[in-house]
Formats: C-alpha cells, sequence, structure tokens
C-alpha cells in the first residue's frame, strides 16, 4: 500500500507579519499626547456643558416651587383734631 508522504509540522516564526506597536496604540501609554490632551480639552467641555445643564435644571425645579403672595396692608388713618381752633 503506498503512502503519500505528509510535510513535517513544524513551528517556525514568520517575521513578516511583524507589527510596529506604535502604529496603532491600544495601552494608555502608547497614546500620542495629542489625542490626551484632544480628550482632556473634549472632557472639560463635557463637565462644563453637565454642570450648565444640572444648574438649569435645578432653577426649573425651584421655578415649580416659587409661590407668589400678594398683600394689602390695612390703612389706618389717624386724625388728629385742633382743639384750639
Amino acid at each position: 500500500m503506498p503512502s503519500s508522504p505528509s510535510p513535517p509540522l513544524t513551528a517556525t516564526a514568520s517575521t513578516s507579519t511583524a507589527r510596529d506597536m506604535f502604529a496603532n496604540p491600544r495601552y494608555a501609554s502608547q497614546m500620542t499626547a495629542a489625542f490626551t490632551e484632544q480628550n482632556a480639552i473634549h472632557q472639560a467641555i463635557e463637565e462644563k456643558r453637565r454642570a450648565v445643564d444640572a444648574e438649569r435644571l435645578a432653577n426649573i425645579e425651584k421655578a415649580k416651587n416659587h409661590v407668589v403672595i400678594y398683600a394689602w396692608p390695612t390703612v389706618h388713618l389717624i386724625f388728629i383734631t385742633n382743639s384750639q381752633c
């Protein structure tokens, strides 16, 4: 029975698939300064927007609970008579 020879199973390292670890950063230590600066600016803008929205919502709630009271004072007239007239 003739058997066909099978190729030997060997593991070889290929350098053709080596990647540059700085080309596609995945970790915080690999992020570029431009990205972190832009991210800080974006977070500052979002925080400012959140604070403005929170203040606006607090003022809306305060306006819902605002009560206007009208009061009329009673007028007391005192007539002073001069008895020497």
